[in-house]
């Protein structure tokens, strides 16, 4: 892959000058509008904008130079005869004369990458040569003379360029700027090359590779113009973390910026006494319950999440262009909810592997939909008096006797699981009737929609008697009862989540882009003892979620719920609720520099014994602790 994979070099030219002078979205510069520490200073600025223009300056001028060596040849071709074609070519390479040549188009030497700008002078009189001397010389009077404040390396207050590579003068600096992948220079070739598409087949008739006369940039590459191949990527074991910076939730500024976490920096609202303000971490867990007393409202409680994963990555494969992910979790504290319990989050394995993308273009917004009741959902009575008779939970239906639904009128047909147990039978299969109902849902949604994850409520999820009609989660050793234990009895609804992933919708994701799932389980304790240790509680259980694979992408991620506590009668629903991700390229990857890299994912949970979730993750792989600031 080369440079040709973002095509014409002159709008590079301007997305490179948006990256390095606003990509606000990674608040690369200017910080937030709220904590004026966080401000961009005028010197700064000022080096942004030289890096920017003069850059688009040195790109056309390199460009053109190399153009009029082209068009230079081509006039030879207009000669009359043979001979006088090759004593034309020979004296576009003529030493120091030549539009081709050595000591007039360069002085024989690379002028791309790590050292390039090196000894150049601008009073030098080869063209790129002397080009790329000024545009060095512009960078060093805007940012680096002395009592200049610029800062280059911040991507809160400053222009975001790779600390570790320790830019302290406009040399150093360059090595990044006119790097040999993506560079200035290969910009420029790059911009070449599109417009005169046999430019290397031109080049060739000056017989580069036996004339030591050629100009260097022209046989760069094997014999022609560079066209700046990209290395390909060695691998990377990175660790993104939870809970890098705050976020207020409610209150009168929802969506500034805060800190510290759990402080007061986000006002109530005073008009509305219910709607508090809190500061917390990006990742959280939003929890929807229904108050105790029907049509009282719904509680939303929000649950920061702390910890972090670990994100392993195979090298590139050469022939797709992409490399195999794994996300791991990794450690997570011990979550005090107040009036509920600790909650514990522990890693699993299982979850599919994911992939980073070298090559720009492919999709990975991800969107998640819960639907709380898409249907009634039943299981079959194996064995005993009932034997081959429909189950399905009990519901009160305002007589004094329950009935089977969805069979009203027939109760002959089918049977409650607890009339299925007492004959000795055993009713199952009410997970299987709501998995295939979902996946008849999902696909209805869209092309790009798949079945994610059902829940047919009084019947086990997972564990060791999966899809057994069940009451209370004691009754699935090592799994889930799908709907709320207090609930009872449990009304035969089908819940079912969907999950789109690079759909139709979704952006052309940046040059790599990366997808993965977290392998995630979640227990609630009952305790009322804010300092307590997941590794101390035993027996209290309140609530465990199933094994769970959160999708994670560097693009944008959203997750609603519909029919919220449907058998509460609200069908009330929540969300969007979303997360934006932020990649960075292979190249940025191979050189350790992740500071803008940040992985988002949500998903949700249905009936848990403390009410809907909603679980919005933002995760941060930053290698440099300014951005924790």
């Amino acid at each position: 892959m080369n440079c040709k994979r973002n095509g014409l070099a002159a709008f590079m030219v301007l997305a490179i000058a948006t990256f390095w002078v606003g990509a606000a979205e990674v608040h690369a510069v200017g910080g937030d509008d709220v904590n004026t520490a966080k401000k961009v200073s005028k010197d700064t600025e000022k080096c942004g904008k030289a890096i920017a223009d003069k850059g688009n300056q040195y790109i056309q001028k390199r460009a053109k130079a190399i153009n009029s060596c082209l068009d230079t040849v081509l006039k030879c071709d207009e000669q009359a005869d043979a001979v006088k074609a090759a004593a034309c070519r020979a004296k576009a390479v003529d030493p120091g004369k030549g539009k081709c040549s050595v000591g007039k188009l360069d002085g024989g030497a690379t002028t791309i990458g790590a050292g390039a700008s090196n000894g150049v002078n601008k009073t030098n009189k080869p063209t790129l040569d002397k080009e790329l001397a000024k545009y060095r010389d512009a960078i060093q009077k805007a940012c680096f003379t002395p009592g200049k404040l610029a800062d280059v390396t911040s991507i809160l207050t400053g222009m975001g360029f790779n600390p570790l590579e320790n830019p302290t003068d406009a040399d150093s600096l360059m090595d990044q700027i006119n790097n040999d992948d993506d560079g200035v220079s290969c910009l420029a070739n790059q911009l070449v090359l599109e417009t005169t598409p046999l430019a290397n087949e031109i080049v060739a008739l000056l017989d580069p590779n036996n004339n030591s006369n050629v100009a260097f940039a022209l046989r760069e590459e094997g014999g022609s113009i560079s066209s700046c191949p990209r290395p390909l990527f060695t691998g990377a074991n990175l660790e993104c973390r939870f809970d890098r910076q705050g976020i207020c939730f409610g209150g009168t500024t929802p969506g500034i910026p805060c800190a510290p976490l759990g402080s007061l920096a986000c006002p109530d609202d005073p008009l509305v006494p219910s709607n508090r303000g809190a500061c917390l971490a990006k990742s959280r867990i939003l929890v929807f319950a229904p108050e105790s007393s029907p049509g009282a409202g719904i509680t939303t409680l929000p649950i920061s999440v702390i910890g972090s994963i670990g994100v392993n990555c195979d090298p590139e494969d050469p022939n797709t262009n992409g490399s195999s992910c794994t996300c791991d979790f990794l450690a997570s504290g011990s979550i005090f909810i107040p009036g509920i319990g600790v909650a514990c989050l522990e890693a699993f394995s299982g979850c599919p592997a994911g992939e980073l993308t070298c090559d720009a273009g492919a999709r990975v917004d991800t969107k998640a939909i819960m639907d709380h009741d898409i249907g009634f959902c039943s299981g079959t009575c194996t064995g005993g008096t009932q034997d081959g008779k429909l189950c399905a939970a009990s519901v009160q239906l305002g007589s004094d006797f329950d009935q089977c639904n969805p069979f009203i009128g027939d109760p002959t047909s089918c049977t409650t699981p607890s009339n299925c147990t007492t004959g000795g039978g055993t009713c199952g299969g009410g997970q299987a009737d709501c998995a295939t109902q979902c996946d008849a849902y999902c696909d209805a949604l869209g092309p790009d929609y798949e079945f994610f994850e059902q829940g047919c409520e009084n019947f086990c999820f997972l564990g060791d008697t999966p899809d057994v009609s069940c009451n209370v989660e004691g009754d699935c050793p090592n799994g889930s009862c799908s709907g709320k234990d207090a609930q009872s009895p449990k009304q035969p609804f089908c819940q079912c989540k969907c999950l789109q992933v690079g759909g139709a919708e979704s952006a052309v994701a940046d040059e790599g882009s990366l997808t993965c799932s977290i392998g995630i389980q979640i227990t609630v304790f009952d305790t009322a003892d804010p300092n307590a240790k997941c590794e101390d509680q035993t027996d209290n259980k309140l609530l465990e979620l199933p094994d769970t694979c959160i999708p994670i992408t560097t693009g944008a991620s959203e997750a609603s719920i519909t029919n919220f506590e449907r058998h509460q009668g609200s069908g009330v629903s929540f969300g969007p609720f979303g997360t934006q991700g932020a990649s960075v390229t292979c190249h940025d990857l191979n050189e350790e520099s992740i500071r803008r890299l940040q992985l988002g994912g949500t998903l949700t949970f249905g009936d848990s014994n403390i009410g809907d979730l909603v679980i919005p993750l933002t995760l941060d792989c930053a290698d440099d602790p300014s951005v924790a600031d």
